[in-house]
């Protein structure tokens, strides 16, 4: 699976090697040869492609089309994966310093809705500048929470309770729930 991605230089040598230097310099990720191909062959890869771009992929310079074009052609193999191999695979995605635009990627694409049904990436932005200004390292499972979705309350533990009313909620009290009491007055 080295192979896969362009930006993966790190760990092999490969024949193209200057135009994978070159992808990795101008912070292009790709996928080597026919995207179709390597998303067919495990459909894993359309996730690492967004992880990839989290980690390495340079934002103004965009998300390569043809990528894009074969991830939301074959969405539905994403229904094959197993929920751990999901799991640790978005994990590895939201520990990246700005997951963001991989996110809006991924929402662009169908991927969010198929992994993550009724998930929204619209909190993350904001929620990564509220970590960058109190310092706080990313951390993957804070952004999960942030990105929602069906099922959620269903899966909260027994002994909380659902409002079905909103809940207006002031940034002291953010700060509280995500970085505890001590430090909720830091900012």
């Amino acid at each position: 699976t080295a192979t896969i991605m362009t930006a993966n230089v790190f760990l092999i040598i490969m024949p193209n090697q200057r135009i994978v230097v070159a992808d990795l310099k101008a912070g292009r990720v790709r996928f080597i040869e026919d995207a179709v191909t390597r998303i067919c062959e495990d459909h894993l890869r359309s996730l690492r492609y967004f992880r990839f771009f989290a980690w390495y992929g340079d934002a103004s310079e965009g998300f390569d089309p043809d990528a894009l074009d074969a991830i939301a052609r074959h969405i539905e193999g994403l229904g094959t994966l197993s929920r751990e191999r999901v799991g640790a695979e978005v994990k590895r995605l939201l520990a990246a310093p700005d997951p963001a635009p991989a996110l809006a990627g991924m929402r662009a694409t169908g991927t969010l809705a198929a992994i993550l049904p009724g998930a929204s990436d619209t909190a993350i932005g904001p929620l990564i500048l509220l970590e960058e200004q109190v310092g706080m390292e990313p951390d993957a499972l804070r952004r999960l929470a942030v990105l929602g979705g069906e099922g959620v309350a269903d899966r909260q533990p027994a002994h909380t309770t659902c409002r079905s009313r909103p809940v207006i909620v002031d940034i002291a009290s953010l700060r509280a729930v995500f970085f505890g009491d001590r430090q909720a007055d830091r900012v």
